[in-house]
This record gives structure tokens, sequence and C-alpha cells, in this order.
């Protein structure tokens, strides 16, 4: 994120308004993107700052319907907020009402399931929006929203005629994000280690990395370094170039960006963007942060989201330590995965037979348990994972109480055991959590269909 951007996420339209009049940093306006493609409209929509809204869209050279890299418009980000004000703004500067994201969804979309009720009765009754307009996944958006909303716009719904949204698709999106970032960034990701400032005290310290805070490139950045650099070898290295060429080329809302990594031996490390919030593992068991059921719901849907894209890629990318330790938030609300698509020993230890030591037992599927199998469905694997984070996700509970590592190893090898799920849990994500754990892998659902279990469930 640049400092413009920096700025109007915290409202400090002051210090946008000085950065915009500085000589040195003139040409960084309303327009310039950051990492996620949003332009300052964007950020002032996202995190509700009107008056920074207003500065965009008082500057000639702003995009009303500009997209980020999710399709999102400043429009659909307002609706999500529940900004009326800026909602009638933007439209009056000629927004697009009816423009769909990647997902196909619409501003009133968002509206109706943030239960929005003055956006989406402007937007349906005044705007022009089309109440019945399916997004990817067959949703209009009265399927899913209150039972309010629905009563004051049945009469629009009464006579509107269903149509498909129409969105880019993800393999279109995907292509455009990529295009405008090796175009900023250039397309070599390998960068010297004396090119990162690091700060000295790691961020987190676990028994193979640590984790720090830097800058780089005026970004700031976490970098992951392993621990022990001294015995790899030149097929690991090798390994590790590979697959960080490819992912660095991957564009989702929902994965952690990769800006770059050094990959000369004493001194690897990835580079990613800041992190605000931590790990979704980290929040979700901490009795003191309220965490309602809409946000619930939106957590499960972004980590299905970003696996279904790394699992539709061509060869499909695996995870493989899908964990809630490796799903980060951002300060928006956004879950974005980590650590995905990187099988080299460097950076993971599971790979090499003298770091086969049995932790987080409870996101490993059984046949991960019972050893080594070149024959394994590995997509089936991180599905399995998936299945035991959305019982963390609806029930902010350990999944197998009292019991460590070997415990819960033995315990799902040979009993075939899996958590208890609590009776308040709504039947379609109890049912969806079976169906991802299941004993027989070819047996479980993929990620697509998993997203469409998500969307119909009633929260």
């Amino acid at each position: 994120m640049g400092v413009i951007h920096d700025k109007a996420k915290a409202g400090d339209l002051e210090g946008i308004q000085a950065h915009v009049n500085d000589p040195e940093t003139a040409s960084e306006l309303a327009a310039e993107r950051d990492l996620q493609e949003n332009t300052v409209l964007h950020i002032a929509c996202k995190y509700g700052h009107e008056s920074i809204v207003d500065w965009a869209l008082a500057h000639g050279n702003v995009e009303v319907d500009a997209l980020n890299v999710a399709g999102d418009t400043a429009l659909i980000l307002a609706a999500s907020k529940g900004m009326l004000g800026v909602v009638k703004k933007l439209v009056a500067r000629g927004a697009n009402v009816n423009h769909a994201n990647d997902h196909g969804n619409t501003a009133l979309h968002y509206a109706c399931f943030w239960r929005h009720k003055q956006v989406a009765v402007y937007l349906a009754q005044e705007a022009g929006a089309h109440v019945a307009v399916k997004n990817k996944y067959q949703r209009t958006p009265l399927l899913r929203t209150s039972e309010e909303i629905k009563e004051v716009l049945k009469a629009e719904a009464a006579v509107a005629r269903t149509v498909q949204a129409n969105a880019r698709t993800f393999a279109q999106a995907k292509e455009e994000a990529k295009q405008r970032f090796l175009a900023k960034g250039g397309v070599d990701w390998e960068i010297t280690a004396t090119s990162v400032q690091i700060a000295p005290t790691p961020l987190s310290r676990s028994r193979h990395f640590l984790t720090r805070r830097g800058r780089w490139n005026n970004y700031d950045v976490i970098i992951k370094t392993p621990q022990d650099q001294t015995n790899i070898t030149p097929d690991d290295l090798n390994t590790l170039k590979s697959e960080l060429a490819t992912l660095r080329k991957l564009f989702h809302p929902n994965l952690l960006v990769i800006l770059g990594a050094c990959v000369v031996p004493p001194n690897i490390g990835v580079l990613t963007e800041v992190v605000p919030y931590g790990d979704a593992w980290t929040f979700l068991h901490d009795a003191s942060v309220d965490m309602s059921p809409e946000v619930a719901m939106g957590m499960a849907v972004g980590v299905c989201r970003g696996m279904a894209f790394l699992h539709e890629q061509d060869p499909p990318i695996l995870h493989g330590n899908l964990k809630s330790q490796n799903v980060m938030l951002m300060d928006d609300g956004t879950v974005k995965l980590t650590d995905y698509g990187l099988t080299s020993p460097i950076y993971n230890p599971r790979a090499t037979q003298s770091n086969r030591y049995l932790s987080n037992a409870e996101w490993l599927a059984p046949e991960i348990l019972r050893g080594y199998d070149p024959t394994i469905n590995r997509k089936a694997v991180d599905v399995y994972a998936f299945g035991i984070m959305l019982h963390e996700i609806a029930t902010r509970g350990w999944p197998y109480e009292d019991m460590n590592s070997m415990h819960i190893g033995i315990r799902v090898l040979l009993e075939n055991a899996r958590p208890g799920i609590p009776g308040y849990v709504p039947g379609n994500l109890a049912q969806l959590m079976t169906m991802c754990w299941a004993l027989e892998p070819s047996t479980r659902p993929t990620f697509t269909s998993a997203l469409e279990i998500l969307f119909s469930t009633q929260i």
C-alpha cells in the first residue's frame, strides 16, 4: 500500500493534501493503485471515510468504475459498508449500479447481505439496480437478506426479470491482475538481502521459522525465514525457485501476495504483504473478541474462495498445510491464505523424512497420518483440512478438546474420530463439515461445490 493509500485508510485528508502538494510526490494522485489495485476512492469507501471520497471525486483523474483485483468498484464497497450518502454521490457521478464483481455480486447483493436497508431500497427503487440478478452461484440479492428487506422490495421482485450477472471470468480477472502487477513491479521476483530493511525483533518464532516485519521497495512487508539454512541442497533451492516463480504470478483477494524472495543461503526469506490482525487461529480462540455470524460466514467463504482458486489452476496448486494459523486476517475482515503451494523442504519441513514429527494433527487427513503415499489425492487432503477449519469457525473451540497431536492422530487413524458438532451449528454447515472430513477422499466435495453449499447456508 502506497503512502496516499495509507492516509486514505486512516481518514487523513490533510495528510493526503500535503502529500499530493509535495513536488516530489505530486504524481501519486487519486487514481494511483495499491497492491490490490485499489484506488484512493476504493480505500475511502472500504473504510468509511466520506471526506476522502469527496476529495477523490473532486479530482478529474479518478475513474468512478475502476476495478480492484476482486472486480469490486467503489460503489460495491460503499454499499457493503452501508454508506448511503456515498452511494448516492457515486451514482450521481455515473457509477454503474449493476456492475458485478468477479463472483457476480452487485452492489445490491452486498447491501442486502449486510442488511443495509436504506442502501438496498435506494439502489432498487431509485438507482435502477436489478433485483433479480443472479451471481455466479445463482443467488439473487433477495435470497440472502432479511425478511424486512424482502418485504420492502417485494413489489420490485414481483415484476423483476431474472438476469445473469455479466461478470468477468476468474481466468480473465487473474490475467488482468497479473499483467498490471508485472507491469508495475517487473518480472524479476528475486531480490538481494541488502534491499530489505528488517526489524531486529521477530514477530513470531516457531520450531522452523522466524517471522519479522520489514521495509522493501517502499512497502511494509513480512519476511518469513527458515531458522536452519545449513543443509539446503541445490535441488531444494531449485524447487523453491520454481515454485516461487509460479506463485508470485497468482492474484486473488483471498491469497496473501508474495512480493519477492531472497533465495541465497543464509539469507533465504519470502516477502509478503503486511497482515494487520494476525492469523485466524488467534482470532477464533480469543474469547474476548466478538464475532457475528456474518463475519464467521465471511471467513469461511473467503478461505473456500481462495482454495477454489488454487485448485482451479492448471496444473492445480495445492496448499498442503491448510490450518487456521495459515489464514491471515486483514483489517477490513478479508481473509488471506498464506504458505500455499510450497513443497520444497525449505518451507515445508514435513516433506523430509527427518522432520516427520507429528504436529498439528487436527488438520491432517487420515491418509496423511498413515504415512507417505505418492498416490494420495492432495486436493482431497486440503478439503479435509477445510472441514476442520469450518468446525473451528462455527464453534470457536478446539476441534479435539484435551488431546495432543499424538492422541488425535491415533484416534483418527484407529477409531475414525472426528470433532463433535454442536446442535447450534446450521444443518447445511454441519453436513458440509462431515462431507469434507469423510474417510474416503474421493467422496469429499470440491471447493467449488463447497462454496455453493456455503452460499445456501442460512445464518
